[in-house]
């Protein structure tokens, strides 16, 4: 009798939990437009939420935060915005969980005005934007970092996830605790370190240094093409691997398996590249 009570109580416990879990999983929105009158100066903020912005002409700040699994309010997602003139601030805070039955999921979608201001923070997700000039912060505590076709100052980081970005015109600083790196563009300054993954850095025609630029991976390859009349004073470095180039580099001193110092169409300011552990090619555009 025992057993078969022990029995009935397993299989209503289980029937309960399959029920829990087969259970539709909640999804919520909330929307608003700011309207803009010059350029926006937009920040985002969240603790943990994938962030997707588009551009367009129109002179407006669509907002969207859309979620699986979490209602949109004070028990749940969290959001506090505030408009200033063309200033517009979004904080999208997600409730910290131990555990939880089913997907729970948000996106904040942005479209935005093509030139401005942008500055991006999430705690946990990936950030992907599309054509934008004017100055770019976008950082991401673990995600990836997706972009093309931005213009002006551009600052990305991430503490854990791959960097993406092509179509770039301006000055860069990239930066990831650990992962890859795949950059093009036009550059008036570039700058990328990741401590654990490779770089691919792909420099378009008209890029000029006026000041030193820098590459450094602590383990993983780097791989550059530069355009036939660049001109730098190049300093190559790595720890445990071997250089190879197809440039017409002017040498300075020797050049060795791991060791590179020489001037490219006549020198300019110096371009250090460096990886403790991995080969680097350099290469014509």
């Amino acid at each position: 009798m025992i057993r078969r009570k022990f029995v009935l109580c397993w299989t209503v416990a289980a029937a309960a939990i399959l029920t829990i879990c087969a259970a539709p999983t909640r999804a919520d929105e909330w929307h608003k437009t700011y309207q803009i009158s010059t350029k926006p100066d937009l920040r985002v903020t969240t603790n943990d939420a994938r962030i997707e912005i588009t551009t367009s002409e129109s002179k407006q700040i669509v907002a969207r935060v859309e979620t699986m699994g979490w209602s949109i309010g004070d028990n749940g997602v969290r959001i506090s915005e505030q408009q200033t003139g063309d200033r517009v601030e979004i904080d999208v805070h997600i409730p910290n969980l131990h555990w939880s039955w089913g997907r729970r999921s948000v996106a904040v979608r942005l479209e935005i005005p093509r030139e401005g201001a942008l500055n991006v923070r999430t705690g946990d997700g990936s950030v992907s934007v599309t054509p934008f000039s004017g100055q770019v912060d976008i950082h991401s505590g673990d995600g990836s970092i997706t972009a093309s076709g931005l213009k002006g100052d551009i600052r990305l980081d991430t503490g854990d996830g791959h960097i993406t970005a092509d179509s770039l015109d301006g000055r860069l600083l990239a930066s990831s605790g650990d992962g890859r790196m795949e950059l093009d563009g036009r550059f008036d300054a570039l700058e990328a370190r990741t401590s654990d993954g490779s770089i691919t850095a792909r420099v378009r025609n008209g890029s000029k240094m006026s000041s030193g630029w820098s590459l450094r991976s602590g383990d993983g390859s780097i791989r550059v093409a530069l355009p036939q009349d660049f001109q730098a004073e190049l300093e190559v470095h790595t720890g445990d691997g071997r250089i190879d180039s197809e440039l017409p580099i002017t040498m300075q001193g020797s050049w060795s398996r791991n060791d590179l110092h020489g001037t490219l169409n006549g020198g300019g300011p110096v371009f250090s590249i460096h990886t403790g552990d991995g080969s680097i090619h350099l290469e014509r555009m």
